[in-house]
């Protein structure tokens, strides 16, 4: 419970007031900012409509307000979501890499697992690899040696996989400074 509590934090914090970029930024935000002012259009539409038809047909002022409120709520925490996919990017540290995905996956890759590099066109990665790329394309696969564990879902549950898909700007200077640290 205290992990959903300090995910929700970080989440609103970053809707008010947003860390500066750090690591390599993930692509294709524009397709999420597309979607997020699609899905914020129709969250105001559906919100708008459901308050006047509860205070029009059935009197239900408090019920209204209510659910007005969890709208706007679930809005500022799309908000804060794309703003931490768009702050938090890939690092290289020296435990590992470092990839955050928002506040729905975080994931320590450390150098020692990484058995192979590859460099893609962009690609839909298979069901089974954790998939840490928006719009669903990735350009950059990292097989493992072992599984690596991922929090999932602010923590609260995890997900293994030994190949983790990143669609990053640059994927070749990438792939050249993975395999330069794998050297170390």
């Amino acid at each position: 419970m205290l992990k959903l509590a300090k995910a929700e934090f970080i989440i609103m914090k970053s809707v008010f007031r947003p860390d500066k970029p750090s690591g390599i930024p993930h692509q294709n935000l524009g397709t999420l900012l597309g979607m997020l002012i699609g899905l914020g259009f129709l969250t105001f539409i559906e919100g708008g409509l459901v308050h006047v038809l509860l205070v029009a047909k059935f009197q239900a002022h408090l019920l209204a307000w209510v659910l007005t409120g969890i709208s706007i709520y679930s809005f500022l925490w799309m908000i804060g979501h794309y703003q931490l996919l768009k702050t938090r990017g890939v690092e290289f540290r020296e435990d590992g890499l470092y990839v955050p995905y928002g506040m729905t996956y975080q994931v320590c890759i450390p150098y020692g697992q990484i058995e192979d590099i590859q460099v893609t066109s962009p690609s839909k990665p298979e069901p089974q690899v954790l998939a840490c790329c928006i719009g669903g394309f990735s350009n950059l696969t990292l097989k493992l040696k072992t599984p690596v564990q991922a929090e999932v879902l602010f923590g609260v549950m995890k997900r293994s996989s030994t190949t983790v898909a990143l669609y990053l700007p640059e994927p070749s200077k990438i792939r050249a400074e993975l395999q330069v640290r794998l050297q170390e």
